[in-house]
């Protein structure tokens, strides 16, 4: 048997759009990202719905189209996205016209959100992490904070439960994490992170996100260089991007719900309304709206 470790890091497929799709519910957006038509890749599929002539993945506008999706979501407007990408301001605000009208449910979620806490409506997780009201708030940060809030929220769930399986995490890497195994079980190691990660979302979101293939490294790239040489069927990669530093973790569960302390004459509301039309009624929410009674 072996004695050399590897380290592991495992990334989301996606993660942003997934927890944008299932925490609104928008149907054009879960179909696309769950079905995409195009190099079965979203963005190809997305920049299509936008561009016709975009038919491949390695399409010039394929990347611009992607930028001005994400950026659009994460609340900048097309002036900005002009000067970015390069595309003519009429045209990034024909983009951004025909993006918000394509995923409409997206859109009024997150503008339910921003109304919610500008009429200091807080919004928590269920692990205690919260948002609240303030008066120079950025009005991005407002509407960001639920896609963002999950995608930590399924990041720390994580965590603790590699931790409770004695998992020796390396760090997380925004929505990726790396750990370190014993070559000889890293393939086992690997499978039951992936379950993990995918169990974590699922309770995030009512749907499990789809878990990319790992990239393994060794540590020691230059003892272990005349192997890597000479090994088949692994996925190796080089050269080493960590460093072997370990994290201690506070022992508390990260199941136990933190409870709010609510002020008397709050109305606790596990969901948004949905429009019936255009939602899914089996998304999951993670975090709820407290309503302060006048």
């Amino acid at each position: 048997s072996s004695d050399l470790l590897v380290i592991v890091e495992l990334d989301f497929h996606s993660e942003e759009i997934a927890c944008q799709a299932y925490l609104t519910g928008d149907k054009v957006m879960t179909d696309m990202y769950q079905h995409p038509k195009i190099g079965n890749d979203y963005y190809t599929t997305l920049a299509n719905s936008i561009d016709p002539d975009v038919t491949y993945k390695k399409h010039p506008k394929r990347g611009k189209y992607k930028i001005v999706s994400l950026m659009l979501n994460y609340g900048a407007g097309a002036k900005k996205l002009s000067s970015i990408v390069g595309l003519p301001l009429p045209e990034c605000k024909k983009i951004c016209f025909k993006l918000k009208r394509q995923f409409k449910q997206y859109w009024m979620f997150v503008e339910r959100a921003k109304a919610g806490v500008n009429r200091a409506v807080p919004l928590w997780f269920s692990d205690g992490w919260r948002i609240h009201s303030y008066p120079s708030g950025k009005q991005t940060t407002l509407g960001n904070f639920p896609f963002q809030g999950v995608g930590a929220y399924i990041l720390r769930l994580i965590l603790f439960r590699m931790w409770k399986e004695d998992i020796r995490l390396v760090a997380p890497i925004h929505d990726a994490v790396a750990f370190e195994c014993d070559e000889a079980t890293w393939k086992e190691t690997t499978d039951k992170v992936i379950k993990i990660m995918m169990d974590c979302s699922e309770k995030a979101l009512g749907i499990p996100v789809e878990v990319g293939a790992p990239e393994v490294t060794y540590p020691d790239i230059i003892n272990c260089h005349s192997e890597l040489e000479t090994r088949e069927n692994y996925a190796f990669t080089t050269p080493n991007k960590y460093t072997q530093a370990f994290t201690s973790w506070l022992e508390f569960d990260a199941e136990d719900s933190l409870e709010p302390d609510l002020d008397e004459g709050t109305i606790w509301v596990d969901e948004f309304e949905k429009d019936d039309e255009n939602s899914s009624s089996s998304v999951a929410n993670p975090f709820g709206l407290c309503y302060i009674s006048q």
